[in-house]
């Protein structure tokens, strides 16, 4: 006859069901500060003119431990991905214009380039979100080890 004793199952076994809580929130925490860093640079990064493109950045929680970094700006697709040159208008402005060899000061500028703010953020970013989801993974499986 052979007998087998497992030493430790019950253990173990509290041991995953409270890994299965804990890390997953431990993990959420970190993705929002993660999130949050790359808001912060893109404010900073993204181009003042009026200030609007800056205050429309910001991050929200779309679904179960899911994070977004949302830009609520009409133009901020423009100023990422770029565009054609073109004339804008401008109310209040009166800044020389030029077209077809005519000058005129009606309030349009011509805009010409375009500022990526998200890319440069992200990849600046980017390189301390392994060491953030590591330390998150030992936060929780220390939080499941020690909750009992």
């Amino acid at each position: 006859m052979i007998q087998v004793q497992v030493v430790g199952i019950r253990k173990t076994r509290d041991l995953m069901i409270n890994l299965s809580k804990e890390l997953p929130k431990a993990i959420s925490k970190e993705c929002n500060q993660f999130m949050k860093d790359v808001q912060k640079s893109a404010k900073l990064r993204a181009p003042r003119d009026t200030g609007k493109l800056s205050k429309s950045i910001h991050v929200e929680l779309t679904g179960k431990n899911q994070w977004t970094l949302i830009v609520d700006s009409p133009y901020g697709v423009y100023q990422e991905r770029g565009f054609r040159p073109h004339f804008i208008y401008s109310k209040g402005s009166n800044v020389m214009g030029r077209q077809s060899n005519k000058f005129w000061a009606t309030g349009f500028h011509w805009v010409s380039k375009h500022t990526p703010f998200i890319k440069p953020a992200l990849e600046h970013n980017l390189n301390k979100l392994s060491q953030k989801m590591s330390d998150a993974t030992k936060r929780g499986i220390s939080k499941s080890r020690s909750r009992k």
